[in-house]
């Protein structure tokens, strides 16, 4: 058995608590602990205890959860997977009517396990992982369909419908993995679709809208730039949650963000990849400026999310080397390829610089921003 704290030192946790309580609806624990330290409430040599009462470090019962969780998650999804893995070992060991019915029939068990638990109202997150395994099987029976039938359909064709069926399952569950799994689909389904069939409407007896397969790329890259942008505003408006000036954000929202820049990126390089004409350049140019100004309101001058500014620094990065590049090295000249390089360690370290400094200044507003300085006015109640 653990014994009793000193009494000191149980007085000093009990102070700390009180001193955070009226705190923790404005600020992060760590901006709690650091407000503390600077407000001469919180001695130096206490940080260790605060941290304890303040949730910084996990503790037992948070190690417990985390694993619980995360050997749920594990678990499912193996599963899922494991039954596409079993088919295609053994697919010349069984008939036609024995791979579908193990695939529906897990599809079966899986669609009324969720049931249950709706019903019952029980485990939350198990229900949530039941439909993005159910989701995974439906992959899975429409792959095994086109497999054993051979109905010559375009790939896109599948991902498109494995999205579309899966849809009410993503909308019930309301899991950003879902989400995600979703969301990748319809980039697949775009790019398949674009590499086989393009913009133009053939099928209908329309020419198709440009003859160069480049101008099918473009396209691509403004209806994926345009999609994943729009989930990206949706994601910080659903999943986003308020601490003091910053907003924390969903770890789903920066692979979202991951996603819109790498699009729009190559958006932005498109014109330089494939000698486009001048209303090309400027309408990549013109989105590509949209979401960098988007990217920095939102980022920087709204609420400060470093991650996300390093997002946008890549890109500007990105794009700058590659147009000036195109200037600087079209003869091969070993000076452009040393200005090439000079100009990547200044714009590199520029970016550095500025985050660390947006960083430092973001901290120093957390703990001046604090309503009513409600830490401060605790400064009798001194922790020793």
């Amino acid at each position: 058995m653990q014994s009793a704290p000193h009494p000191k030192r149980q007085s000093s946790l009990d102070q700390i608590s009180r001193s955070t309580n009226s705190s923790s609806q404005y600020l992060t624990p760590n901006e709690t602990l650091d407000a503390l330290i600077h407000d001469g409430i919180l001695p130096i040599n206490h940080a260790d205890d605060a941290s304890q009462v303040l949730g910084i470090y996990p503790n037992q019962r948070s190690w417990l959860a985390f694993f619980d969780k995360a050997l749920l998650i594990t678990s499912l999804v193996a599963i899922g997977l494991a039954l596409v893995f079993f088919i295609a070992y053994n697919w010349f060991h069984m008939g036609k009517m024995g791979k579908f019915a193990l695939v529906e029939g897990a599809l079966v068990l899986t669609v009324l396990a969720y049931m249950v638990l709706a019903y019952r109202r029980k485990y939350t997150l198990l229900q949530q992982l039941l439909l993005l395994v159910a989701s995974i099987i439906v992959g899975s029976l429409l792959a095994l369909f086109g497999q054993v039938y051979q109905t010559g359909a375009d790939t896109w064709q599948l991902f498109f419908n494995w999205s579309l069926l899966i849809l009410p399952f993503v909308l019930i569950a309301r899991l950003p993995a879902l989400w995600l799994l979703w969301l990748a689909l319809v980039n697949t389904t775009a790019k398949l679709y674009f590499l086989v069939i393009g913009v133009g409407l053939d099928s209908f007896g329309f020419s198709r809208l440009f003859d160069s397969w480049a101008y099918d790329d473009f396209i691509y890259y403004i209806l994926t730039s345009a999609v994943t942008m729009s989930a990206l505003i949706l994601w910080l408006k659903f999943l986003g949650r308020r601490t003091s000036r910053q907003i924390s954000h969903h770890w789903s929202t920066y692979i979202v963000a991951l996603m819109a820049t790498y699009y729009v990126t190559r958006l932005a390089d498109f014109p330089i990849n494939h000698s486009a004409d001048m209303i090309t350049t400027i309408v990549a140019m013109v989105l590509w400026f949209s979401w960098a100004s988007f990217m920095y309101l939102r980022f920087y001058r709204s609420s400060v999310d470093i991650l996300m500014l390093t997002y946008l620094c890549v890109s500007a990065i990105s794009v700058v080397m590659l147009w000036v590049g195109d200037t600087l090295l079209k003869n091969y000249d070993p000076i452009g390829f040393l200005l090439m390089g000079l100009l990547l360690i200044g714009m590199s370290s520029g970016a550095v610089v500025w985050l660390r400094s947006v960083n430092r200044r973001d901290k120093s507003d957390s703990r001046s921003d604090k309503p009513d300085n409600h830490l401060a006015d605790k400064g009798a109640g001194h922790v020793h």
